[in-house]
């Protein structure tokens, strides 16, 4: 289609009862390529899962309700008090108002939308159903919001009773051991080797403890920066994949 701009396109498109669903701008006729034009600006700001959860719903709710999408979002921008939701709605709305599909302009306006959203929403676009697309998001959202929280609280008291376990034993070693030690000296019995091992790592803790805890943070630090690149990443998630059941929540999160 020839226009001078994109909303004398979009008339054109009106007139003939059109409503497209991506509109590319490829420059003047006769040159080759062109580029994609992004009708809002990107949202930086990360949304929380609530206010994924609560956007969705809301989205949903109005156009189940009969309003149109671009409507529902001019509707969502007033009324949105998080400035977060407010500034998202308005990439949108904007987006949409120049002819950009929704599962696209969700791509552009914040990275908070996963694939699986948007491809779910485009799904929608396509079929119809977008406000009973957005609604089943919901439900799945908040299902695998609540398996998270109750996975975590799970993990609370283990995490606990671990790490007051290892400080206990850190404190044993370092501190009760080394008052120990004159006891075992002036005993004239044969010290035991496990004895002998645990004061030997006593007298290492206390006196080069610093070089422990120095290479595991470098240790740490590097492994870091390692899980960054891609092969590492990829190392990474297979790994965090095989963890008894936070594994099962991490790979619900993605798929």
């Amino acid at each position: 289609m020839e226009a001078k701009s994109r909303q004398e396109a979009l008339a054109q498109l009106g007139k003939m009862k059109l409503r497209p669903l991506r509109l590319q701008e490829q420059g003047a006729v006769g040159t080759p390529g062109g580029h994609e034009a992004a009708g809002g600006l990107r949202v930086e700001q990360p949304m929380t899962e609530a206010q994924i959860i609560s956007f969705t719903e809301e989205l949903g709710d109005l156009l189940d309700a009969g309003l149109q999408l671009e409507g529902a979002l001019k509707m969502m921008e007033q009324r949105s008090e998080a400035s977060v939701l407010k500034a998202v709605a308005q990439s949108l709305r904007n987006q949409v108002r120049e002819g950009t599909s929704l599962s696209r302009a969700l791509r552009t306006a914040s990275a908070s939308f996963s694939d699986l959203y948007c491809n779910l929403v485009a799904a929608g676009e396509v079929s119809g159903a977008l406000g009973a697309i957005l609604q089943r998001q919901v439900l799945y959202l908040k299902k695998l919001s609540d398996l998270k929280s109750r996975v975590i609280q799970a993990l609370i008291y283990p995490m606990f009773v671990s790490g007051a376990g290892i400080l206990l034993m850190v404190l044993f070693v370092v501190v009760l051991v080394p008052q120990l030690e004159t006891l075992f000296n002036k005993s004239p019995e044969t010290i035991p080797l496990v004895t002998r091992i645990l004061l030997g790592t006593s007298y290492f803790l206390v006196h080069y403890g610093w070089l422990v805890a120095a290479s595991l943070a470098l240790a740490g630090l590097g492994f870091w920066q390692w899980i960054q690149k891609p092969a590492g990443r990829i190392w990474w998630d297979q790994a965090r994949m095989k963890i008894p059941v936070a594994g099962a929540v991490l790979e619900a999160s993605f798929y």
